[in-house]
């Protein structure tokens, strides 16, 4: 019997020994469950799934939770999973994890998961406007949930290229509806399955375009008074309303849309000046279209008193000499520089009259109120007065080139002429006697409606060649009428013989010199020598002709043969003076001549000679 309990008792024990062993690693396998799996093809009518519940076998509470794959939604506490956090349809895995159970060493366990893809709801009344390039289709399929990512969408009737996507281009489809289906993938055993989108595209609402007006500051505004902002836009919608951005009070209400520009210039000055025009939408699924349209007038500087002035390399303004051409003259503009900024501008300016005309625009650079240019020398050809001035400054950093208002902006340049006595004749008057003084005769060779030399004073200088050599000399003689006269000293012709004065130079008052060579020959006539000259006359009775003879002893008579006139008186019983014997002719120096009988008396006379006077020269001794 004891032998019997003894096995027994040993036959329990061991039992009991397998029993326990076998409950106990039942006990570990249990510990977080068992491995499960289900599939979730509805997640519009069933948000949530319990993972725990779908553990197999036993699992311990107070576990926790990880979400293997990432796909969110998970609460890693309750195992609650929230389906509508999941984007995308497929198998996800979730681990269930025991920690801290004595003689567990089995303590995970994992949910498998296959969650249908959801396409979303039908939409039948989707709008979008026709302005909108980047029209998302999600925006119109609803959510809780939300459409999943993992489908396809797909038209039938929206323009080839119009769709990329999820994004539909309706600016590029234009006004129309357009069907679109969205199409998710089979996901295990949960079927594929479809949402259809019908999207109307209205037409978006349209402000137009402009380009900008701009005014100059100096413009003749008078035809912009009643400036309809409208003419300026192009493609917009009618119906719109203005508001004004500015402070110039010339929108007077949301239909008004004309402005006065002139006098926007006169009261505010130059600036940009903006007008709104909105036009709402229909639909509000468009948003209102608004322009605003901005007015400039541009700001110009300004030139009031201006100086100008051409200036010549000598810097004396009033005038060049006609022998200086071709003549580089420089221009000078001078401003206030407060008023007119450092830089370039254009001008144009224009010189005159002919032959001396000519135009030419060019820029110029003004720094600190200063511009200077060279005129054009081929402007500068002849003699005259030359009128230079600006016709027009132009600003070019306006967006016009806006014209700045100038008004008498010119200078003269005078271009005087040289001296000219090329159709002069130069004259000295003959006879000359010897130790008299001569007289020189300048004159215009043709008629006095063309006369070369002009009026006015010149210093001429002239040479004088004779027998002894030459003497210059420099006289100031005033020109009328081309005509010029002056006295030839006597002491530069103080020898009788040939003669010749030649006018090397002539300087009219502003100093322009032209050399000349105009040239006149003379002769300075000796005096009759009548030192030696003997009178002899003859007595004879009353009534009877008295006879002079008049002789010059020696073989050589100094006085020349010829006809002269002879200037005596008588002394005595005849007493008569300043008496005349004329055409007196001289041969071998012995002439005679009777006494006239006017004045014969009787008595006893001497008469003696005062003078003798050659009639061909005039030379009187």
């Amino acid at each position: 019997m004891g032998g019997i309990t003894t096995q027994l008792f040993r036959g329990f024990l061991l039992l009991s020994i397998f029993l326990s062993t076998s409950f106990f690693l039942d006990l570990n396998a249990q510990c977080a469950g068992e491995d499960g799996t289900l599939d979730h093809c509805d997640k519009e009518t069933n948000r949530y799934i319990d993972l725990f519940s779908a553990l197999a076998g036993t699992p311990q509470a107070d576990g926790t939770w990880s979400d293997d794959n990432n796909s969110g939604g998970l609460n890693t506490t309750t195992g609650e999973l929230d389906t509508y956090f999941i984007n995308i349809g497929g198998t996800f895995s979730y681990t269930y994890t025991v920690d801290g159970v004595s003689g567990c060493t089995d303590n995970q366990a994992t949910v498998t998961v296959t969650l249908g893809s959801f396409p979303g709801r039908d939409n039948a009344n989707g709008v979008a406007c026709s302005d909108d390039s980047s029209v998302n289709l999600f925006q119109f399929t609803g959510s809780s949930p939300s459409p999943t990512l993992d489908g396809t969408w797909d038209s039938s009737n929206a323009p080839a290229g119009s769709l990329n996507g999820n994004i539909f281009n309706a600016s590029s489809a234009g006004e129309g509806i357009y069907e679109f289906v969205y199409t998710v993938p089979v996901q295990g055993n949960c079927s594929s399955s479809s949402s259809i989108v019908n999207l109307e595209v209205i037409r978006a609402p349209e402000s137009g375009s402009y380009v900008q007006p701009v005014f100059c500051e100096t413009d003749d505004l008078s035809a912009f008074t009643n400036f309809d902002l409208r003419e300026v836009l192009t493609d917009e919608d009618s119906g719109g309303t203005w508001t004004e951005n500015s402070i110039t009070d010339e929108i007077s209400g949301p239909t008004d849309s004309v402005i006065n520009v002139e006098n926007i210039r006169d009261t505010f000055g130059p600036g940009i000046y903006t007008y709104t025009y909105r036009v709402n939408p229909i639909n509000p699924a468009c948003s209102p279209s608004q322009i605003s349209v901005a007015i400039l007038i541009e700001d110009v500087v300004d030139f009031t008193d201006a100086v100008f002035e051409v200036i010549n390399p000598s810097n004396d303004p009033a005038f060049i000499c006609e022998d200086q051409l071709p003549f580089q003259a420089t221009a000078q503009i001078t401003v206030d520089p407060l008023n007119v900024p450092n830089g370039d501008y254009q001008i144009t300016y224009e010189t005159r009259p002919a032959p001396n005309a000519g135009s030419e625009t060019l820029r110029v650079t003004f720094n600190n109120g200063i511009a200077s240019f060279d005129i054009d020398e081929t402007f500068l050809t002849q003699a005259g007065e030359v009128t230079v001035e600006i016709t027009e400054v132009i600003d070019p950093s306006t967006q016009l080139e806006c014209q700045i208002q100038i008004s008498g902006l010119s200078d003269t340049l005078s271009i005087l002429p040289l001296p000219d006595l090329s159709d002069s004749i130069l004259q000295v008057e003959e006879p000359i006697c010897l130790n008299e003084n001569a007289t020189v005769n300048l004159s215009d060779a043709t008629s006095t409606a063309n006369i070369e030399l002009i009026d006015g004073t010149y210093d001429f200088t002239y040479i004088i060649s004779g027998p002894s050599g030459t003497v210059t000399d420099t006289e100031t003689l005033t020109s009328t009428a081309g005509t010029v006269s002056w006295t030839l000293s006597s002491l530069n012709i103080d020898e009788a013989g040939d003669y010749t004065l030649t006018i090397i130079e002539v300087v009219n008052e502003s100093g322009c010199a032209a050399t000349t060579d105009l040239s006149d020959t003379f002769v300075v006539t000796p005096l009759p020598d009548a030192q030696n000259i003997v009178l002899d006359v003859q007595d004879n009775c009353e009534g009877s002709p008295i006879t002079v003879l008049v002789s010059e002893p020696g073989s050589t008579p100094q006085i020349t043969d010829g006809i002269y006139t002879l200037e005596y008186a008588l002394n005595g019983a005849i007493n008569e003076s300043g008496l005349t014997a004329t055409a007196v002719s001289f041969t071998n120096g012995n002439a005679s001549f009777n006494l006239s009988d006017d004045i014969l008396l009787s008595g006893s006379s001497t008469i003696t000679l005062i003078g003798l006077i050659n009639e061909t020269t005039g030379c009187e001794s």
